[in-house]
């Protein structure tokens, strides 16, 4: 490892009696017992292992051999212990011709960083001691991508630390800045990347990337870039900074809600760019994980009315390019912005009341027969009526359930099938994922009064619904189960109101399906539920 491994090491060794031995290591499962860490460093001490390391550097098999040993020297808690007196090696390391050298040194980095909190002040001024930080930011420029994911990982990890994110900042900030404007665009991507995880680790490295301006060429890209990569890349890594509560209220006062919304809407953007910004745009509207969204009703407002405007133009020309992806990614993504109440009533009432976008949804559900967009609709649909909402209820506001009702009973009257639970019911006679998807729509739409009066008014959709023979997968039988406790309980709950009148035949039949349980046959009797044994040779 170049010369600052060639540390003070006594005595010649058996090359090959140590690769051996370093082989044998290396085949230890899981992390090797301190005895055993001890007992091959007693026979072989680091210097003479990093000496030997540099002699054989031409040799990828020995190098491989001796790599994979120091991996569970380091891994075990003693060798975790000796990690301070091998930074020096490690500054070599990064300059190795090795590419497996190379990834040594940056892991050894990384769990010197990681080893504890009590150490980790020491841990930052001894990296910086050795003028480690500026290396390992270079080495985001490997040709392995390997070792410049373990590099930045290291990076992340020191700028987690509140000395070490000063001292990173301080001696790096210029080289980050110039390697994503300058660099390849794979480079550049990672120095991104890398900034965005920084910036996702705590609101100070947030305000320290935000104040180096590190990420404001990602947002440029997206209004300025004709290169398709590169747009989907910056909407990945912003997208990714956006899953973190303070990441989201970044990328919002970048101005990225404004970007979002031209993208999506934009007559000349390309289909892939499209599709990512929406899917974008459906997590600021309604994170992931029930946070609340970081846009303001305004901003929410103009990225809903930009889903809108875009289907509706794919709508009046279907022979614009790319129309089915765009429905597909939209329907997708409606989907997501409905799984938060505030994204399901935006839905419903934007642009207007009279054409929510949730329409494009719902219409999908109710017109686009045995297609792979009506299977994705439906989904989507349940997200809205409150699929994620079940805590504490489903229910969305007056307003909203008006609209959603009105939605649904007018999609309806304009099909073959007139009502809601006719269109469920046919929904039921198709494919294995299209059923499990109506299920999960049933389960929430009969929390609503018209929901369950609808389905214990039509005798069919009830009859399949009690009957445990209709289905034959575990997950179908699963959810058909649920979607009968749910109509159950709902039925119970709003007979005992007065609210609906509901057929006490087909409200028996719900409740007598959710007490059998999933599995059970009409007889009561437990199904065969198939298992999977190992087959027993003849004689065994």
């Amino acid at each position: 490892m170049a010369q600052a491994m060639d540390v003070d090491g006594e005595g010649d060794m058996d090359t090959a009696k140590f690769l051996n031995a370093a082989h044998d290591l290396s085949l230890v499962l899981g992390v090797p017992s301190d005895d055993v860490i001890r007992s091959f460093l007693a026979e072989y001490p680091l210097p003479m292992v990093f000496r030997l390391l540099q002699q054989e550097a031409d040799d990828p098999q020995s190098v491989e051999t001796i790599c994979n040993a120091l991996d569970k020297v380091f891994l075990s808690p003693y060798g975790r212990s000796l990690l301070p007196l091998v930074v020096p090696a490690a500054a070599a390391g990064l300059q190795a011709s090795q590419p497996r050298i190379r990834k040594l040194a940056c892991t050894q980095i990384l769990r010197l960083l990681d080893h504890n909190n009590a150490a980790s002040v020491s841990a930052v001024r001894s990296i910086d001691d050795a003028h480690l930080i500026e290396p390992l930011l270079e080495t985001l420029a490997d040709s392995d991508e390997g070792v410049a994911k373990t590099a930045s990982a290291a990076l992340q990890s020191l700028a987690s630390h509140s000395d070490g994110l000063a001292f990173f900042f301080r001696k790096c900030e210029r080289r980050l800045k110039d390697l994503t404007v300058t660099a390849s665009s794979t480079v550049q991507m990672r120095a991104f990347q890398l900034a965005a995880d920084i910036a996702a680790s705590s609101p100070d490295a947030l305000a320290a990337v935000r104040t180096a301006g590190l990420l404001r060429p990602l947002v440029d890209d997206l209004s300025q870039s004709t290169d398709v990569l590169s747009s989907i890349n910056a909407l990945e890594l912003l997208g990714e900074i956006a899953k973190s509560p303070h990441g989201a209220s970044f990328v919002v006062e970048g101005q990225l809600p404004r970007q979002l919304e031209k993208l999506i809407a934009g007559d000349t953007t390309d289909g892939f760019v499209r599709s990512r910004a929406m899917m974008v745009a459906a997590r600021l509207v309604s994170p992931e994980g029930g946070r609340p969204s970081p846009l303001d009703e305004q901003e929410a407002s103009a990225l809903v009315r930009a889903f809108n405007d875009i289907i509706v133009r794919a709508e009046d020309d279907e022979d614009l390019e790319g129309v089915d992806d765009l429905e597909d990614s939209a329907i997708d993504a409606l989907g997501q912005m409905g799984t938060s109440a505030s994204g399901a009533e935006l839905l419903l009432r934007e642009p207007d009341v009279a054409h929510p976008a949730a329409r494009h949804v719902a219409r999908a559900v109710f017109t686009r027969m045995k297609s792979s967009q009506q299977l994705a609709a439906i989904h989507a649909l349940a997200s809205i009526a409150g699929a994620e909402r079940h805590e504490p209820s489903p229910i969305l506001s007056t307003s909203g359930e008006d609209s959603l009702k009105n939605l649904v009973y007018g999609l309806a009257a304009g099909t073959s099938y007139h009502t809601p639970g006719a269109v469920l019911w046919h929904l039921l006679q198709q494919s294995d994922e299209t059923r499990v998807a109506t299920y999960r729509l049933i389960t929430v739409v009969v929390a609503r009064h018209w929901g369950i009066s609808e389905v214990c008014a039509h005798e069919q959709l009830v009859s399949f619904l009690s009957d445990p023979a209709s289905e034959r997968s575990k997950q179908a039988m699963e959810w058909r189960h649920s979607a009968c406790v749910a109509a159950a309980s709902a039925a119970q709950r709003f007979a005992s109101t007065g609210e609906v009148s509901l057929s006490s035949e087909a409200v028996n039949k719900l409740d007598a399906a959710a007490r059998r349980g999933p599995y059970l046959s009409a007889t009561g009797r437990p199904e065969a539920i198939p298992t999977v044994t190992t087959d027993q040779r003849p004689g065994g």
